[in-house]
């Protein structure tokens, strides 16, 4: 309850802006119950943070199938979440951006962050090898994109709906993976229509 409320307040008000007695009241606990659980601010934005790594670590650890089903579920549900009210990893990323949060949570975020990276740098490998990623880019460049781009969709302003552009679809993204087999056999048949059709002012059977 006190990270939920915590969260809440935190959207509204901002990390730096909030306060234990905002945070207290909107869980509707005493000021001093609150300092029971949780003895600094900083100590609940920590457990958020922890909280965030965690569950991202569970989703990857239960996402099973080939790689690049893998990874298609790993970007739906990261969209899915995002459309959602509020999600811990735009809260925690976005006090990043604000140059707000205390070391101890960026030290958490640093070490799930970089264990999603892996992993997610692996499966890209793996779909690469099966031929259903294009391998014309680095594993670890394209696994670099899609990091940024994820973090990118956490900074949407909550409540606004004139500033922030939609959200991609996840297919949008999948799509900028996969190899560019359409285009080589569009040329492909295209080359072949081409050699087949008579010439101009040849009879077809010539």
């Amino acid at each position: 309850a006190i990270l939920d409320a915590a969260l809440r307040v935190f959207a509204v008000r901002g990390y730096a802006g909030a306060k234990i007695s905002q945070i207290a009241a909107e869980a509707g606990l005493s000021h001093g119950l609150v300092y029971h659980y949780f003895d600094s601010k900083e100590a609940i934005l920590i457990a958020i943070a922890d909280s965030m790594g965690k569950r991202l670590e569970a989703d990857v650890e239960a996402t099973q199938g080939r790689a690049i089903e893998r990874l298609r579920t790993i970007i739906e549900r990261r969209c899915t979440t995002l459309a959602g009210p509020i999600d811990p990893s735009r809260l925690v990323l976005q006090t990043a951006m604000q140059g707000s949060l205390p070391d101890a949570v960026r030290t958490k975020l640093q070490t799930h962050l970089a264990r999603f990276a892996e992993r997610l740098r692996d499966w890209i490998a793996e779909a690469q090898a099966q031929g259903d990623v294009d391998d014309a880019v680095d594993a670890d460049q394209i696994m670099r994109v899609l990091s940024y781009a994820m973090r990118g969709m956490c900074l949407r302003v909550q409540g606004q709906t004139t500033l922030p552009l939609p959200l991609p679809s996840s297919e949008s993204i999948l799509a900028l993976l996969l190899p560019p087999r359409h285009t080589t056999r569009g040329a492909e048949e295209s080359s072949l229509h081409s050699a087949q059709e008579p010439m101009k002012g040849q009879r077809p059977d010539a």
